[in-house]
């Protein structure tokens, strides 16, 4: 078979053409299943066609409600994923599928033996009998993408590159790092491996390896750690010289190069980028994960430097917490997580509803809300509290919770105010036919379309009060302080409104960058505005719109500070900084190597969690 851009065509030994119709042009041809003798075509209806090999003509199709991926065949079963389920067909046999398992979201699915490993984007990785669909064995891995190798061995590789070898029943075998993640999948010939990085060079690995042996850069790490406990710092150097080019990635040969450096008094700059690599690459060795953070947040100064219990593909997780919990979201493993604010440690983990791709969350120190699709769920903030789940008119765009309402506006315009604790729907209007932000102003809500029209409702029936005009241009951020609404324009503007004045002109103030956070608040009975902008100042404006100071910063994340007791806390690359409000200037830094996320104070300790999912915290 052929397909081109605009044409599919079956060619046999004689070169003579059959030409398939019109209506596959769009599909996408997926393989051959040699059961039924039936080219797989993946159809933009949702289904999978199957086109004879001797003449193109349909002798099956297999259809969805949702798009299908991840097509496979083992043996004689045609495997594939849609809509919440792994699908298994033996065509040969019934046009009902064999079996079905449910699964929220899959990366990828391998034949391994008999059976298959299917690859989550939370790194669970499980085993199902290929036969029955039952559950064999499963593991929690960093891995984001999984192939296998030799018989009986299946390699999860990680982002970090690192490469786990587990056996039929997902159990290690091994385990060694590149130091840099493989470019695509590995090439198997003539009884090798290779792997490649890069696109251009390959590196050769034993396939038949099961670990049965030990490697040559496990025997120089233990060579190396005693060295390193009897300060032998210079034969210690030596070792590590041949152990890294062994095994770049050696996460402990890391930590002692950080050691070595620490006691030697080497470069700032070489001790940096050890420290880095260790804390980097023991995310993929649990067995030294404890050792390097222990060390690690010694040298940094920090209360603790814990491994986040999060996805890898949760880049950058958010906080919110109450007393002595800390908690965030892990969308891609759907779960709750809570951990212990005084250790880092994990307290407990609680499933969530399937997330779409962009959930809408809001949070506060009772609850969780979180809207994925048309439902939104409200969680009570303990380990096994109530949820109460609530049908939108529309997919959820804002959420904002408050003392005993929680107010939810829509894609397509609606705005609903639902009483807490009960979550009971309180009123429900259509406001625009457009996303809108909105903020609570005493007895109304003040609500701007994306589009810069200004509407105010009453807060207890949600009816119309008055329009109170438009702003020339898109809206994209909106905050509130004391009678005073200020919106951040797609065309660089910022603008302060005062809602006890709606028929005054609000006041305008051209940016030099587009703006990426706004806050507005109290501080020592005077109002300010603090804006983020793109090219990543700072600057601090009173409420009337008098410039208070700019902050030039850089390598921030999100550009959106923490503020706490006159203080605006920020990351800037490899560094957490606490900006004063008084005049801009930095008064505080704590060490982050490797990076961080926006930062989160509770309990007088900071919080902050870097891409590779580590937690830091500060004392204060």
């Amino acid at each position: 078979m052929i397909q081109g851009d605009y044409a599919i065509a079956l060619v046999n030994r004689k070169g003579e053409q059959e030409q398939a119709s019109d209506k596959y042009n769009e599909c996408v041809l997926e393989m051959y299943y040699a059961p039924t003798g039936s080219f797989v075509m993946n159809c933009p209806d949702n289904a999978l066609h199957l086109l004879s090999d001797e003449n193109l003509s349909e002798s099956s199709v297999l259809s969805q409600f949702d798009a299908i991926q991840h097509v496979l065949s083992i043996r004689d079963n045609l495997v594939f994923f849609s809509g919440g389920n792994i699908f298994c067909y033996n065509l040969q046999k019934s046009a009902e599928p064999r079996w079905k398992a449910a699964f929220n979201s899959v990366e990828s699915i391998v034949p391994f033996g008999r059976n298959i490993a299917v690859l989550e984007p939370s790194g669970h990785i499980s085993l199902i009998d290929i036969t029955t669909g039952n559950l064999i064995s499963a593991v929690r891995s960093d891995a984001d993408k999984i192939y296998t190798l030799a018989k009986g061995t299946l390699g999860l590789f990680t982002s970090e590159g690192a490469l786990i070898v587990v056996d039929t029943l997902l159990q290690p075998l091994w385990n060694f790092n590149f130091a840099k993640p493989i470019s695509q999948a590995p090439i198997f010939t003539n009884g090798n491996t290779y792997l490649s990085f890069d696109g251009q060079n390959l590196q050769g690995i034993a396939p038949n390896y099961y670990g049965k042996t030990t490697l040559a850069s496990t025997i120089l790490s233990q060579q190396a750690a005693i060295l390193a406990e009897t300060s032998q710092w210079e034969k210690l150097n030596t070792v590590l010289d041949t152990l890294l080019k062994l095994e770049p990635g050696n996460a402990e040969a890391w930590l002692f190069k950080a050691l070595q450096l620490e006691n030697t008094q080497g470069k700032d700059q070489e001790r940096q980028k050890a420290w880095s690599e260790a804390v980097r690459l023991s995310v993929s060795n649990p067995q030294v994960t404890p050792l390097i953070l222990n060390r690690y947040s010694k040298a940094i100064g920090a209360k603790f430097v814990s491994l986040l219990n999060v996805s890898p593909k949760t880049r950058y997780p958010q906080f919110f917490g109450s007393k002595k919990n800390l908690y965030t979201v892990d969308p891609a493993a759907s779960r709750l997580i809570c951990i212990n604010a005084e250790t880092g440690e994990l307290r407990w983990t609680r499933t969530l509803p399937k997330m779409d791709n962009s959930p809408v969350i809001s949070s506060d120190d009772k609850s969780l809300a979180l809207a994925s699709g048309f439902n939104l769920n409200i969680f009570d903030l303990s380990k096994d509290g109530k949820k109460v789940t609530v049908q939108l008119p529309g997919k959820a765009f804002n959420i904002s919770l408050e003392n005993e309402a929680i107010y939810i506006s829509t894609w397509n315009g609606f705005l609903m105010k639902l009483t807490r604790p009960d979550g009971r729907l309180a009123w429900s209007r259509k406001i625009f036919s457009i996303p809108f932000l909105y903020a609570r102003d005493d007895s109304q809500i003040i609500a701007a379309s994306l589009e810069g029209n200004i509407t105010h409702l009453w807060e207890g029936s949600g009816q119309i009060k008055q329009e109170a005009g438009r702003i020339q241009a898109g809206i994209s951020q909106m905050a509130y302080t004391d009678s005073s609404v200020v919106l951040a324009t797609t065309n660089n503007r910022l603008v302060i409104y005062d809602t006890r004045h709606p028929s005054k002109e609000p006041l305008q103030i051209l940016m030099d960058s587009p703006i990426a956070s706004l806050q507005a608040f109290s501080y020592q009975e005077s109002r300010y505005v603090l804006v983020g902008l793109a090219n990543q100042s700072l600057l601090l404006y009173s409420i009337a719109g008098t410039p208070l100071w700019k902050f030039q910063g850089k390598n921030s994340i999100f550009s959106s500070p923490f503020i706490d007791e006159g203080l605006a806390w920020i990351d800037q690359g490899n560094e957490v900084v606490a900006i004063s409000l008084s005049d801009g200037k930095i008064t505080r830094r704590f060490s982050t190597p490797g990076g961080a996320g926006t930062p989160f104070i509770l309990n007088r300790t900071l919080f902050s969690a870097s891409s590779k999912r580590l937690l830091y915290g500060f004392s204060l």
